[in-house]
């Protein structure tokens, strides 16, 4: 099976489970890509169709207000952890780009609000600004994210208000 990114060699464990991921079972996005709020936006309109808790919605938009603080150089970058479910580390390869919590985010490929966000992006490409070679790349994600979760490895998404929250709340807190 192909690796679900194909762009970055990724190392993750998630924050709450101790799990280990990779680049076989998730994704890597910058946090300035372009592409990342449009992307949260949907996800978490993904994540309320499924009926995910509060937790993980309150999560969503505190990741999506610090990418903000981030865009407009009111967080500098690599102070703020942006990902807290998440430590990892992704290396391009082709590249010397490296991104990890701190610039970037770790979706895993289990997830299902995943693809319908993914799916409802370039549905609205025209609108966002992206290409037809973008479009086929996320499709390409698409194909492979499917195939993951075909093989019965998907879940519902939940963070709980726990540690991830409190952290973002004391970022903004902060900020003031």
């Amino acid at each position: 099976m192909l690796p679900i990114d194909e762009k970055y060699r990724i190392f993750a464990v998630n924050t709450s489970t101790n799990d280990i991921h990779d680049e076989n079972d998730g994704f890597f996005m910058y946090a300035t890509n372009r592409a990342t709020l449009p992307m949260l936006d949907y996800y978490k309109a993904a994540c309320r169709d499924l009926g995910c808790g509060e937790g993980h919605i309150q999560s969503i938009e505190i990741l999506e207000e610090s990418i903000r603080l981030l865009s407009k150089g009111i967080i500098p970058g690599g102070i703020v952890v942006i990902d807290r479910k998440f430590r990892f580390l992704a290396v391009s390869v082709q590249s010397d780009r490296i991104g990890d919590e701190k610039n970037g985010i770790f979706f895993s490929a289990a997830d299902k609000a995943i693809l319908p966000a993914l799916r409802a992006m370039n549905a609205d490409r025209d609108r966002l600004g992206f290409t037809s070679e973008w479009t086929d790349k996320n499709t390409t994600l698409i194909d492979r994210i499917e195939a993951f979760q075909l093989q019965g490895r998907s879940k519902i998404p939940d963070t709980s208000v726990s540690i991830e929250t409190k952290q973002g709340l004391e970022v903004a807190e902060i900020l003031g």
